[in-house]
């Protein structure tokens, strides 16, 4: 009986600090995700299938909110986008001297019950070699937290003035 005890008691423990561990998906939310129109050259484009043309050099910057609703810090670590050949999570600020500057980061961290901006002029996802897309256009992405694993989400193409 004493050995069943601390079976049960071991097995509840173990599932308590799972629990613990894990940050359910929709303790976090993404809002107002939009993206400028891709920027560059038509120099590059390269045909992978029949459906879909890419421009090696064309970028653009997405920009959103994530609330992280849950008790535990969580931290996005990959963004995927069939419309894109890579994205990454930047940081601009402009130094000293006026000049704009970039960096990118392998992840940003969101405390529990506290948002993340990405915004122009600060954080940011860049996308390289997208697809062409055009004003009104809806950019399909795929955000992955280190606890509560992908978020689907999209984002709407705007005007340069937004």
């Amino acid at each position: 009986m004493n050995g069943s005890f601390i079976r049960v008691l071991l097995i509840c423990l173990s599932l308590f600090c799972l629990l613990q561990s894990c940050t359910p998906t929709d303790s976090v939310v993404i809002e107002n995700a939009w993206a400028r129109p891709p920027a560059g050259s038509q120099q590059g484009t390269e045909q992978h299938d029949h459906s879909s043309m890419v421009n090696s050099s064309a970028r653009t910057a997405v920009y959103m909110t994530i609330h992280n609703n849950g008790a535990l810090s969580e931290r996005l670590i990959k963004i995927t986008s069939p419309s894109a050949d890579t994205i990454e999570i930047h940081r601009s600020w402009t130094d000293e001297k006026g000049i704009m500057r970039m960096h990118p980061l392998d992840s940003v961290e969101i405390p529990p019950e506290q948002q993340f901006i990405f915004e122009p002029g600060g954080y940011h996802l860049m996308l390289v070699g997208v697809r062409p897309l055009q004003a009104g256009d809806s950019l399909a992405l795929s955000l992955m937290f280190e606890r509560g694993g992908a978020i689907s989400t999209s984002a709407v193409i705007g005007h340069l003035d937004r």
